[in-house]
């Protein structure tokens, strides 16, 4: 019987070490394991999922292109910090750097890219400020003149535009549009307190601005409100019904079930439930009525908010506090959320939680709206227009979307923004498409 060579003899061992050698390696390797070098220990890899608005967009890892297109998951990634780039033709990219941990899932799945668009102007004027009412419909603009201010409504969806109407006195200066919940009336006011209120109903086949006594107006529900000289004056838009109401001692505002009124030789301001018959005392201050965010009430002091829940009928009334000009709330959002913007700064207003600062710079802002997501923010300051993602996981994107010689004020409309500005030596109102 011829002898069998030593090397074949091995060579079925052999084999069989290095399967039960490698066959583990596979089974950790298929399973995400791998070996981290800075480490030196074994650590199972950690998965990513990344989508996008629009879709089909090409995600690249460390700067190296995966080859894959939003909506994607990659489920073996080493862990550690990766840099995760987002491009698509005719978009400006979005780029973080990512921590990845192990065993876990990092979600990057609500990336909005911006068109990257040059603006291009649709109305020529000297336009001051701009605001689209809440039916997302119509915009108001004011625009100033040699001798006078002018309002204009514009209706984008329809491409139609109203002749501007001339403010009646030439001494009128107003500088803020207030709408109406329904988009059918506004009212114009400016800084100075003794300047006369002017308001329109839009729902009219004739349009005409009719003025107010001066003062600090609101909405209240379908009526619109001031408190002077100790008296409610309340105007009915859809009739033009105008009408006083005396308000009762110590009583300084109403609404409602709800007063505000003075304590006898104190300067201590108590909000009053008439329908619970309860009293509280509210933080120190001048404070006023100002919005109704339902359940919230919500008081102003110059630049100081209050939120009060209304609902609420025991000692956790207050609803938090927060700084800055008109809240902009964002609409169909769960509960009430708000941007404040004070000067320089940007702070998030969820009702019953503090404010988060979003942003802060040196000069003053001068405008900030809302993306109707909720997930990102436009702002614009004197010179440039910004995207501002509110997500602050490893940091929040900024994306430049446009440069202006000077800004005035911006809205949003049906996902396009309008800036009232001067561009190019030309002022007027800008379109400036973001998706």
């Amino acid at each position: 019987m011829p002898t069998i060579p030593f090397y074949r003899r091995i060579l079925p061992w052999l084999y069989l070490a290095i399967f039960i050698i490698i066959a583990p390696l596979l089974i950790f390797y298929t399973a995400g394991y791998r070996y981290n070098l800075k480490k030196a220990k074994i650590e199972r890899n950690g998965t990513l999922l990344v989508d996008s608005n629009p879709k089909g967009a090409s995600v690249l890892i460390d700067d190296r292109d995966t080859g894959e297109k939003t909506p994607i998951s990659f489920q073996n990634l080493s862990p550690g910090r990766h840099t995760i780039r987002i491009t698509k033709h005719g978009y400006h990219p979005w780029q973080k750097n990512l921590d990845i941990r192990p065993e876990q899932v990092t979600f990057t799945n609500d990336v909005w890219l911006w068109q990257n668009t040059q603006p291009y102007p649709d109305i020529f004027g000297d336009i001051r400020a701009s605001q689209a009412d809440p039916t997302q419909e119509k915009i108001a603009l004011l625009l100033r003149s040699a001798s006078s201010t002018l309002f204009q409504m514009l209706m984008p969806k329809t491409l139609w535009s109203m002749e501007p109407i001339r403010f009646p006195e030439p001494s009128s200066v107003p500088s803020d549009i207030h709408w109406k919940e329904d988009g059918q009336a506004l009212f114009f006011s400016s800084d100075r307190i003794l300047e006369k209120v002017w308001w329109i109903n839009v729902d009219r086949p004739q349009l005409s601005l009719e003025a107010l006594p001066s003062g600090t107006y609101r909405w209240s529900h379908d009526d619109l409100i001031t408190i002077r000289d100790r008296t409610i004056i309340r105007l009915q838009p859809r009739t033009g019904k105008l009408t006083h109401e005396l308000l009762e001692p110590l009583v300084v505002d109403k609404e409602n079930n709800f007063t505000l009124q003075t304590t006898t030789g104190t300067s201590n301001v108590i909000l009053r439930n008439s329908f619970f018959n309860r009293r509280f005392s509210l933080p120190a201050g001048h404070w006023r009525i100002a919005q109704i965010q339902k359940p919230y009430l919500l008081f102003r002091d110059q630049d100081r908010w209050l939120a009060v829940n209304t609902q609420k009928n025991n000692d956790e009334l207050y609803a938090g506090q927060a700084n800055g000009d008109d809240p902009r709330w964002l609409s169909k959002a769960k509960r009430p959320i708000a941007l404040m913007m004070n000067q320089s700064e940007i702070w998030l207003w969820s009702l019953g939680d503090s404010p988060t600062l979003l942003w802060r710079q040196s000069e003053p802002l001068v405008q900030t709206v809302w993306h109707p997501s909720g997930s990102s923010i436009f702002v614009a300051t004197q010179n440039e227009i910004f995207a501002l993602e509110i997500n602050d996981q490893n940091g929040r994107q900024v994306t430049p979307l446009a440069h202006f010689t000077r800004i005035n004020d911006m809205t949003m409309l049906d996902k396009t923004l309008y800036v009232a500005g001067e561009k190019d030596g030309k002022q007027g109102l800008w379109i400036l498409e973001v998706e």
